[in-house]
């Protein structure tokens, strides 16, 4: 096939692992605010020549983009400019969770670009390390086993789903809220117990452990305030996430910040997923 440069600008190891994939694919892999681990080339230049360019997941974190591999501060809108600026006519700018001063600048100039997070592929096959990566994080905080342990996976979703399936394989009893019947039913198939979130109260005294992956309050104080001390709550939810912040504060609530869980826990996986995702676009297909 013909060599497409891809220029990777900023992010985490899943970026890097990107890279490594791509490569073996046959692209010529060009790096921007990596340098922790690899030499920064010149940016200008290199935008003139990449026919696809790699963001980070998510794209921003606070008032600046997504480097935590780089001292490189920028903000998304001077970035999106620069891209603007000096992009190949044709090449595709790929990241996650875009705002939406760097989309109105895309837009403006034609610039195409593709929300990964916004990808079924994308979302399914993460759902597993998401879901590994949260277990993992129970077991190294809380001092009972998964097995035989009381588990509550607030949502039903991609994650929701393989989440669950892993701690019930795990021994553990799990009851999963939703707000759709057919989510309850499917959970209940399953050997879950479902409920609404409306009957959560009963059950929140026994449990062991809470995962979050609504994106909108479902804890709400009252709720926390049932929980025994030290029951850790892991948000998977992007923000503000499903969990009553000031409530969680007032009642000591251990809540486990855990976003972007595939790429601190399995960045390789993480990064053929991402390089999956780009290669298909690339060779003509639809993602």
């Amino acid at each position: 096939m013909t060599e497409n440069n891809v220029l990777l600008i900023g992010g985490d190891l899943r970026q890097l692992h990107a890279g490594n994939e791509l490569t073996k694919q046959g692209y010529k892999i060009y790096h921007y605010a990596l340098d922790t681990y690899k030499e920064s080339c010149e940016l200008s230049n290199t935008l003139q020549n990449a026919d696809a360019i790699l963001l980070p997941i998510p794209v921003f974190r606070g008032d600046y983009m997504n480097f935590p591999l780089s001292s490189v501060k920028l903000s998304p809108r001077v970035l999106a400019s620069e891209i603007a600026k000096n992009a190949k006519p044709g090449a595709v700018v790929f990241g996650g969770k875009f705002p939406t001063d760097m989309t109105a600048i895309f837009d403006k100039n034609e610039i195409k670009y593709h929300d990964l997070c916004e990808n079924e592929t994308f979302n399914y096959l993460n759902a597993v390390p998401t879901a590994e990566g949260a277990i993992a994080l129970a077991m190294g905080n809380t001092p009972v086993t998964i097995d035989g342990s009381k588990c509550l996976v607030l949502g039903y979703g991609r994650i929701g789903k393989a989440l669950s399936r892993r701690l019930k394989a795990l021994g553990a009893s799990v009851t999963v809220a939703a707000r759709k019947e057919r989510d309850r039913a499917e959970a209940d198939s399953e050997g879950m117990m479902p409920l609404d979130y409306s009957s959560l109260s009963p059950v929140m005294e026994e449990l062991d452990a809470v995962f979050n992956t609504v994106p909108t309050t479902v804890l709400n104080e009252e709720m926390l305030s049932k929980l025994r001390d030290g029951v850790p709550v892991i948000e998977l939810a992007s923000k503000p996430g499903g969990i009553d912040p000031v409530g969680a504060i007032r009642h000591g609530t251990r809540v486990i910040s855990a976003q972007s869980l595939p790429g601190r826990v399995a960045p390789v996986t993480a990064g053929k997923i991402i390089a999956r995702c780009i290669e298909d676009k690339m060779s003509g297909g639809e993602i």
